[in-house]
């Protein structure tokens, strides 16, 4: 082997910084290991891990879309999620101090919101222990139907009035 060749191939394993282009290259003995052939294996290398990365990526999207297909159910332009795993019920006061944070951001369009969060609310108070009973669930359960009721989330339709 020319010794400028060698020079350039001991390089460049030298430099690479992927795992699977160095496996490739290993594989290759060292009398048949020439700078341009270990930049043709690093090239090869790199383009099928690229097309893999491409696959795995495409058939993630196609599951997440089952998924997402499965714990949704359109209203007029609006996917709602059902499941409890989008919308657990809280466990502590952090997360349901949470929960009604994100309740009230839509406290203009919630009719008697104040009286269906009252039961919640008592559980952030200081000095209260946490007990989640029925009294709890069932304001949890309301607030969930207000927030995906169609009054709530909606889209915009440029052709209705504006209220």
């Amino acid at each position: 082997m020319d010794p400028f060749d060698e020079a350039m191939t001991t390089q460049f394993a030298c430099s690479v910084n992927n795992e699977a282009v160095l496996r490739a290259l290993f594989k290759v003995k060292e009398t048949e290991l020439s700078f341009k052939r270990a930049i043709k294996i690093a090239t090869e290398t790199e383009d099928a891990a690229k097309i893999a990365n491409k696959t795995v990526y495409e058939e993630q999207q196609k599951v997440n879309k089952e998924i997402m297909d499965q714990l949704t159910v359109d209203l007029p332009g609006v996917a709602v999620y059902l499941d409890d795993i989008l919308m657990p019920a809280p466990t502590n006061v952090n997360s349901l101090r949470s929960f009604l944070g994100s309740v009230q951001f839509y406290c203009e369009f919630l009719p008697n919101l104040s009286m269906i969060t009252e039961p919640l609310q008592q559980l952030t108070k200081k000095n209260v222990q946490w007990k989640w009973s029925a009294e709890q669930e069932t304001s949890f359960l309301q607030q969930k139907q207000l927030l995906t009721a169609d009054t709530v989330l909606t889209c915009f339709n440029s052709k209705l009035p504006i209220v």
